[in-house]
């Protein structure tokens, strides 16, 4: 992601900075906007603190170390720094893009759509910034304003192929199956590698009860991307759905090796033991994912079944 735009200072002929100062700026320069997050966080805290620096220098450090905090999850930290960049140059777009996109981290739409109204009042022709506005109106549920500027977003740049991906999980939220596959389809056409977009197709296809497309799709999604647990568990159930109860319990056993304590996919696990004539097992399963999320989908149903339900 483009953060705050370059913008070279006039220099003046007459100041000299000291030697041991400037190899410092310099040697924290790079991984101040290369580094790992926490390598970064510490040389731009450096840069912050140094005396004198060029405002457009003091700017991008804010935004480079905004962009680490943001990488580590800390969005109220990383708001703080875009609120200084912007202090020093109040029209930079990508500023205020992260800023949204640090406002949804922390679950503060109405600020992150204030941030990208703004982005998109200097520069109307960002994709990047109609897409991430496109997500957080999605994110509250304002499903038509989201397709308006995926729409947009794809007017811009149609070969994007994650826009297509955003846009095809709200059709598919909306009921319009036909237009989704064609999304997640056309994501795939760019991008062969979208591990995603090979899940959510897969999903479709589940949906629609078309079992060994939608195993196709998941597998396939697992082969660009092993650690895809989402895959994985569903194709599980789309395995134990078309009578394949072993391949099924093989990926049950797989998602929980990647993710033990996920309630979903013990969840899973418990309906395929159960199936498979596993009582106990199924039941020790499924009141654990109860346990983690009362509302796991068809866990207290089961429980039931077993005639285990507390």
């Amino acid at each position: 992601m483009k953060s705050l735009r370059l913008l070279l200072p006039v220099m003046l002929l007459s100041f000299v900075a000291p030697l041991p100062a400037l190899a410092q700026f310099e040697g924290d320069w790079a991984p101040c906007h290369e580094g790992s997050a926490e390598v970064a966080i510490e040389a731009c805290t450096r840069l912050v603190q140094r005396k004198p620096i060029e405002a457009w220098k003091l700017a991008k450090a804010y935004v480079s170390r905004g962009l680490a905090y943001a990488g580590r999850n800390e969005f109220a930290k990383a708001v703080e720094d875009y609120n200084r960049a912007l202090e020093i140059d109040g029209d930079d777009v990508w500023t205020y893009n992260n800023r949204g996109l640090a406002h949804v981290g922390l679950g503060d739409y109405d600020r992150a759509l204030a941030d990208y109204a703004k982005a998109l009042s200097l520069d109307r022709a960002n994709t990047w910034v109609y897409q991430n506005r496109g997500l957080a109106y999605a994110a509250q549920g304002a499903n038509d304003r989201a397709l308006q500027d995926f729409a947009k977003a794809i007017e811009l740049a149609p070969e994007n192929a994650s826009t297509y991906n955003e846009r095809g999980q709200i059709f598919a939220k909306k009921g319009d199956t036909e237009r989704a596959v064609q999304d997640f389809t056309k994501a795939i056409a760019l991008e062969p590698d979208d591990t995603w977009a090979y899940t959510n197709r897969g999903d479709l296809h589940a949906d629609r009860r078309r079992y060994d497309l939608a195993i196709a799709d998941f597998t396939k999604a697992i082969e660009v991307d092993a650690t895809n647990v989402w895959a994985v568990n569903n194709r599980a159930w789309a395995y134990l759905d078309s009578g394949k109860k072993n391949e099924a319990l093989a990926d049950a056993n797989r998602a929980l090796e990647l993710s033990p304590d996920n309630a979903e996919f013990l969840n899973t696990r418990g309906h395929i033991l159960e199936v498979l004539g596993r009582r106990r097992q199924a039941i020790a399963d499924l009141r654990q994912a109860v346990a983690k999320d009362p509302a796991v989908s068809g866990g207290k149903a089961a429980l039931k079944r077993l005639g285990a339900l507390r």
